[in-house]
């Protein structure tokens, strides 16, 4: 007997919301602080954040009210590609460059990363981060392995899903159509 797999397409609710800094990807604080649902009518309060980005970035935090939309889009099975922009202070090289796109060996092994020059002005940098994974602090981390100081890390795309025209501390509501496979 053939098995035949029967393909799924379900409209789910996705929002594309530009977090500030200053404020923590959470349900709640226990320091009292800004949290990302504060900028949130209640209606989208049960909307679940796909991934994190930490107090002192800003950019693109998807949330979604599909939980499997959610797992697909966390899990590094997935290899969906986030893209970072990350303003740096301290002396830089194409040999620091050439490092930061190895395997990094710390106290946390950091995969491969994809890491650019964007701009370079005397000390001041621009570099563009490509990961498959975000590991806590990651870019952060790295970053400081080679002696640069981030001044601001900025998620300009996570997939398909571009940050683009919108405003600091705003969102933009979307319906997608989620493919999913029954086996």
């Amino acid at each position: 007997e053939i098995e035949i797999k029967k393909e799924i397409y379900k409209e789910i609710n996705i929002i594309l919301f530009h977090k500030p800094k200053g404020c923590i990807t959470s349900k709640k604080d226990e320091k009292n602080r800004s949290i990302v649902y504060d900028f949130f009518p209640k209606k989208f309060h049960s909307y679940h954040y796909i991934g994190r980005l930490d107090y002192n970035s800003e950019g693109l935090l998807l949330f979604t009210d599909h939980t499997p939309f959610k797992r697909y889009m966390e899990s590094p099975k997935s290899k969906i590609k986030r893209v970072y922009l990350v303003n740096v202070v301290g002396s830089f090289s194409e040999i620091k460059l050439k490092s930061m796109n190895q395997k990094i060996y710390s106290s946390i092994t950091y995969e491969k990363t994809n890491v650019s020059l964007v701009h370079s002005n005397k000390n001041k940098h621009t570099l563009r981060f490509e990961l498959l994974e975000g590991k806590n602090r990651e870019i952060r981390n790295i970053c400081e392995i080679f002696n640069l100081k981030v001044e601001k890390l900025k998620r300009i795309s996570f997939g398909k899903f571009v940050l683009k025209a919108i405003p600091l501390s705003k969102y933009k509501e979307m319906r997608i159509i989620y493919e999913n496979y029954k086996r």
